[in-house]
């Protein structure tokens, strides 16, 4: 799958690319909402976004009108951005600490329902 990662933290964005390609995925990184704007177009079908990247609310909008799903994360305790995100449009919600061992069931429940709904099995 192609999934594109918006995220500013060089230590994390190194992380979560290992993940990605470990798991069989293509990664497109990108370091703000406007650079994930761009990628986007690339053909990404699913987002990874940390809520802490600049413009990532923004982008988090922008890929649910498109039908990007994305999965959004930040620290456990900061309730109030989590809520942002959902309002947004993130469709799953991960702390900091659950990257590692959730992203790849995050990524797979999200992409899911749109297999279904294109008629491809789910």
């Amino acid at each position: 799958m192609k999934v594109l990662v918006l995220e500013d933290n060089l230590f994390f964005v190194t992380r979560l690319e290992s993940a990605l390609k470990a798991t069989g995925h293509e990664t497109r990184l990108a370091s703000s909402g406007r650079e994930a704007e761009e990628a986007l177009r690339s053909g990404a079908q699913a987002a990874v976004v940390s809520l802490h990247a600049p413009g990532a609310l923004e982008f988090v909008r922008l890929a649910n009108r498109t039908g990007t799903p994305v999965a959004a994360y930040c620290g456990h305790a900061e309730v109030e951005l989590r809520q942002k995100a959902k309002e947004a449009g993130a469709g799953v919600l991960l702390a900091n600490s659950d990257i590692p061992s959730a992203l790849e069931k995050a990524l797979t429940h999200l992409v899911r329902p749109c297999e279904g709904a294109a008629g491809e099995p789910s």
